[in-house]
């Protein structure tokens, strides 16, 4: 059973292995050369250690955190054109692309029955961002489109915001120009004093105090986080 652990930041110590290997490795073209994944271990390694991860994570975390990048890099690069994948599937994929896009989300959030059901796109969304780390400054380019329903157009920035916060990205500009009139959670307020309601907007991410949107870290954290492959489980688990 793993201990709860003060130091771990809000989206794991995953995310922070995932990141670094990321913003390290996608400056260099592929094929990496031996010794940039030696100084990307090596440096990981220690900014796990300067963080306060625990010892017994610090190797399991570095691992797996090189061999998810290097494998997810890799498919990056072979991954088909949309022609490609139409051939290859003898139909149009379900998606153009591997992740969702800041302009597409209104439309996307207007479509379910309810409030309620808006932010499942919003999930989709950080779903994506989490796995597709090369392609996050294109998922966020550019503010909603105009017209967008004002509460949407709102929840998107403080996610887009708490995300980039999240991962250590400073925010688009655009993000800042969205702020709720009222303080309002990204299903609905019912009542700011009713207890649920409240322990939410007490445990948001500080962004959301900005747009005045609120939500938790599990609706941002995504599923990579929760679930680490079940052949680094037992050694990250221990």
């Amino acid at each position: 059973m793993d201990c709860p652990d003060e130091y771990a930041p809000p989206g794991g110590w995953r995310r922070v292995a995932w990141n670094y290997c990321w913003r390290r490795g996608l400056e260099h073209p592929l094929p990496h050369p031996p010794t940039l994944l030696r100084d990307i271990r090596s440096g990981l390694r220690a900014l796990l250690t300067e963080r306060k991860a625990p010892d017994w994570k610090v190797a399991a975390l570095t691992e797996w955190g090189v061999s998810e990048y290097v494998k997810y890099r890799r498919f990056e690069e072979t991954r088909p054109g949309y022609d490609q994948l139409v051939e290859q599937l003898g139909r149009p994929p379900l998606r153009p692309r591997p992740y969702l896009l800041v302009s597409e989300l209104p439309r996307l959030m207007r479509e379910p029955a309810g409030r309620r059901g808006q932010h499942r796109d919003l999930i989709q969304f950080a779903n994506d961002w989490a796995v597709q780390p090369a392609d996050r400054r294109k998922m966020m380019a550019g503010p909603p489109p105009p017209g967008a329903e004002p509460a949407i157009s709102n929840s998107i920035a403080a996610v887009v915001h708490a995300l980039c916060d999240l991962d250590e990205i400073a925010p688009p500009e655009w993000v800042f120009g969205y702020r709720s009139p009222t303080e309002e959670l990204v299903w609905g307020m019912r009542d700011p004093w009713f207890s649920l309601d409240r322990n939410i907007m007490d445990h948001s991410p500080p962004a959301c105090a900005y747009h005045r949107i609120y939500f938790t870290y599990d609706l941002i954290t995504g599923p990579l986080w929760i679930n680490p492959p079940a052949d680094t489980r037992k050694a990250l688990l221990g």
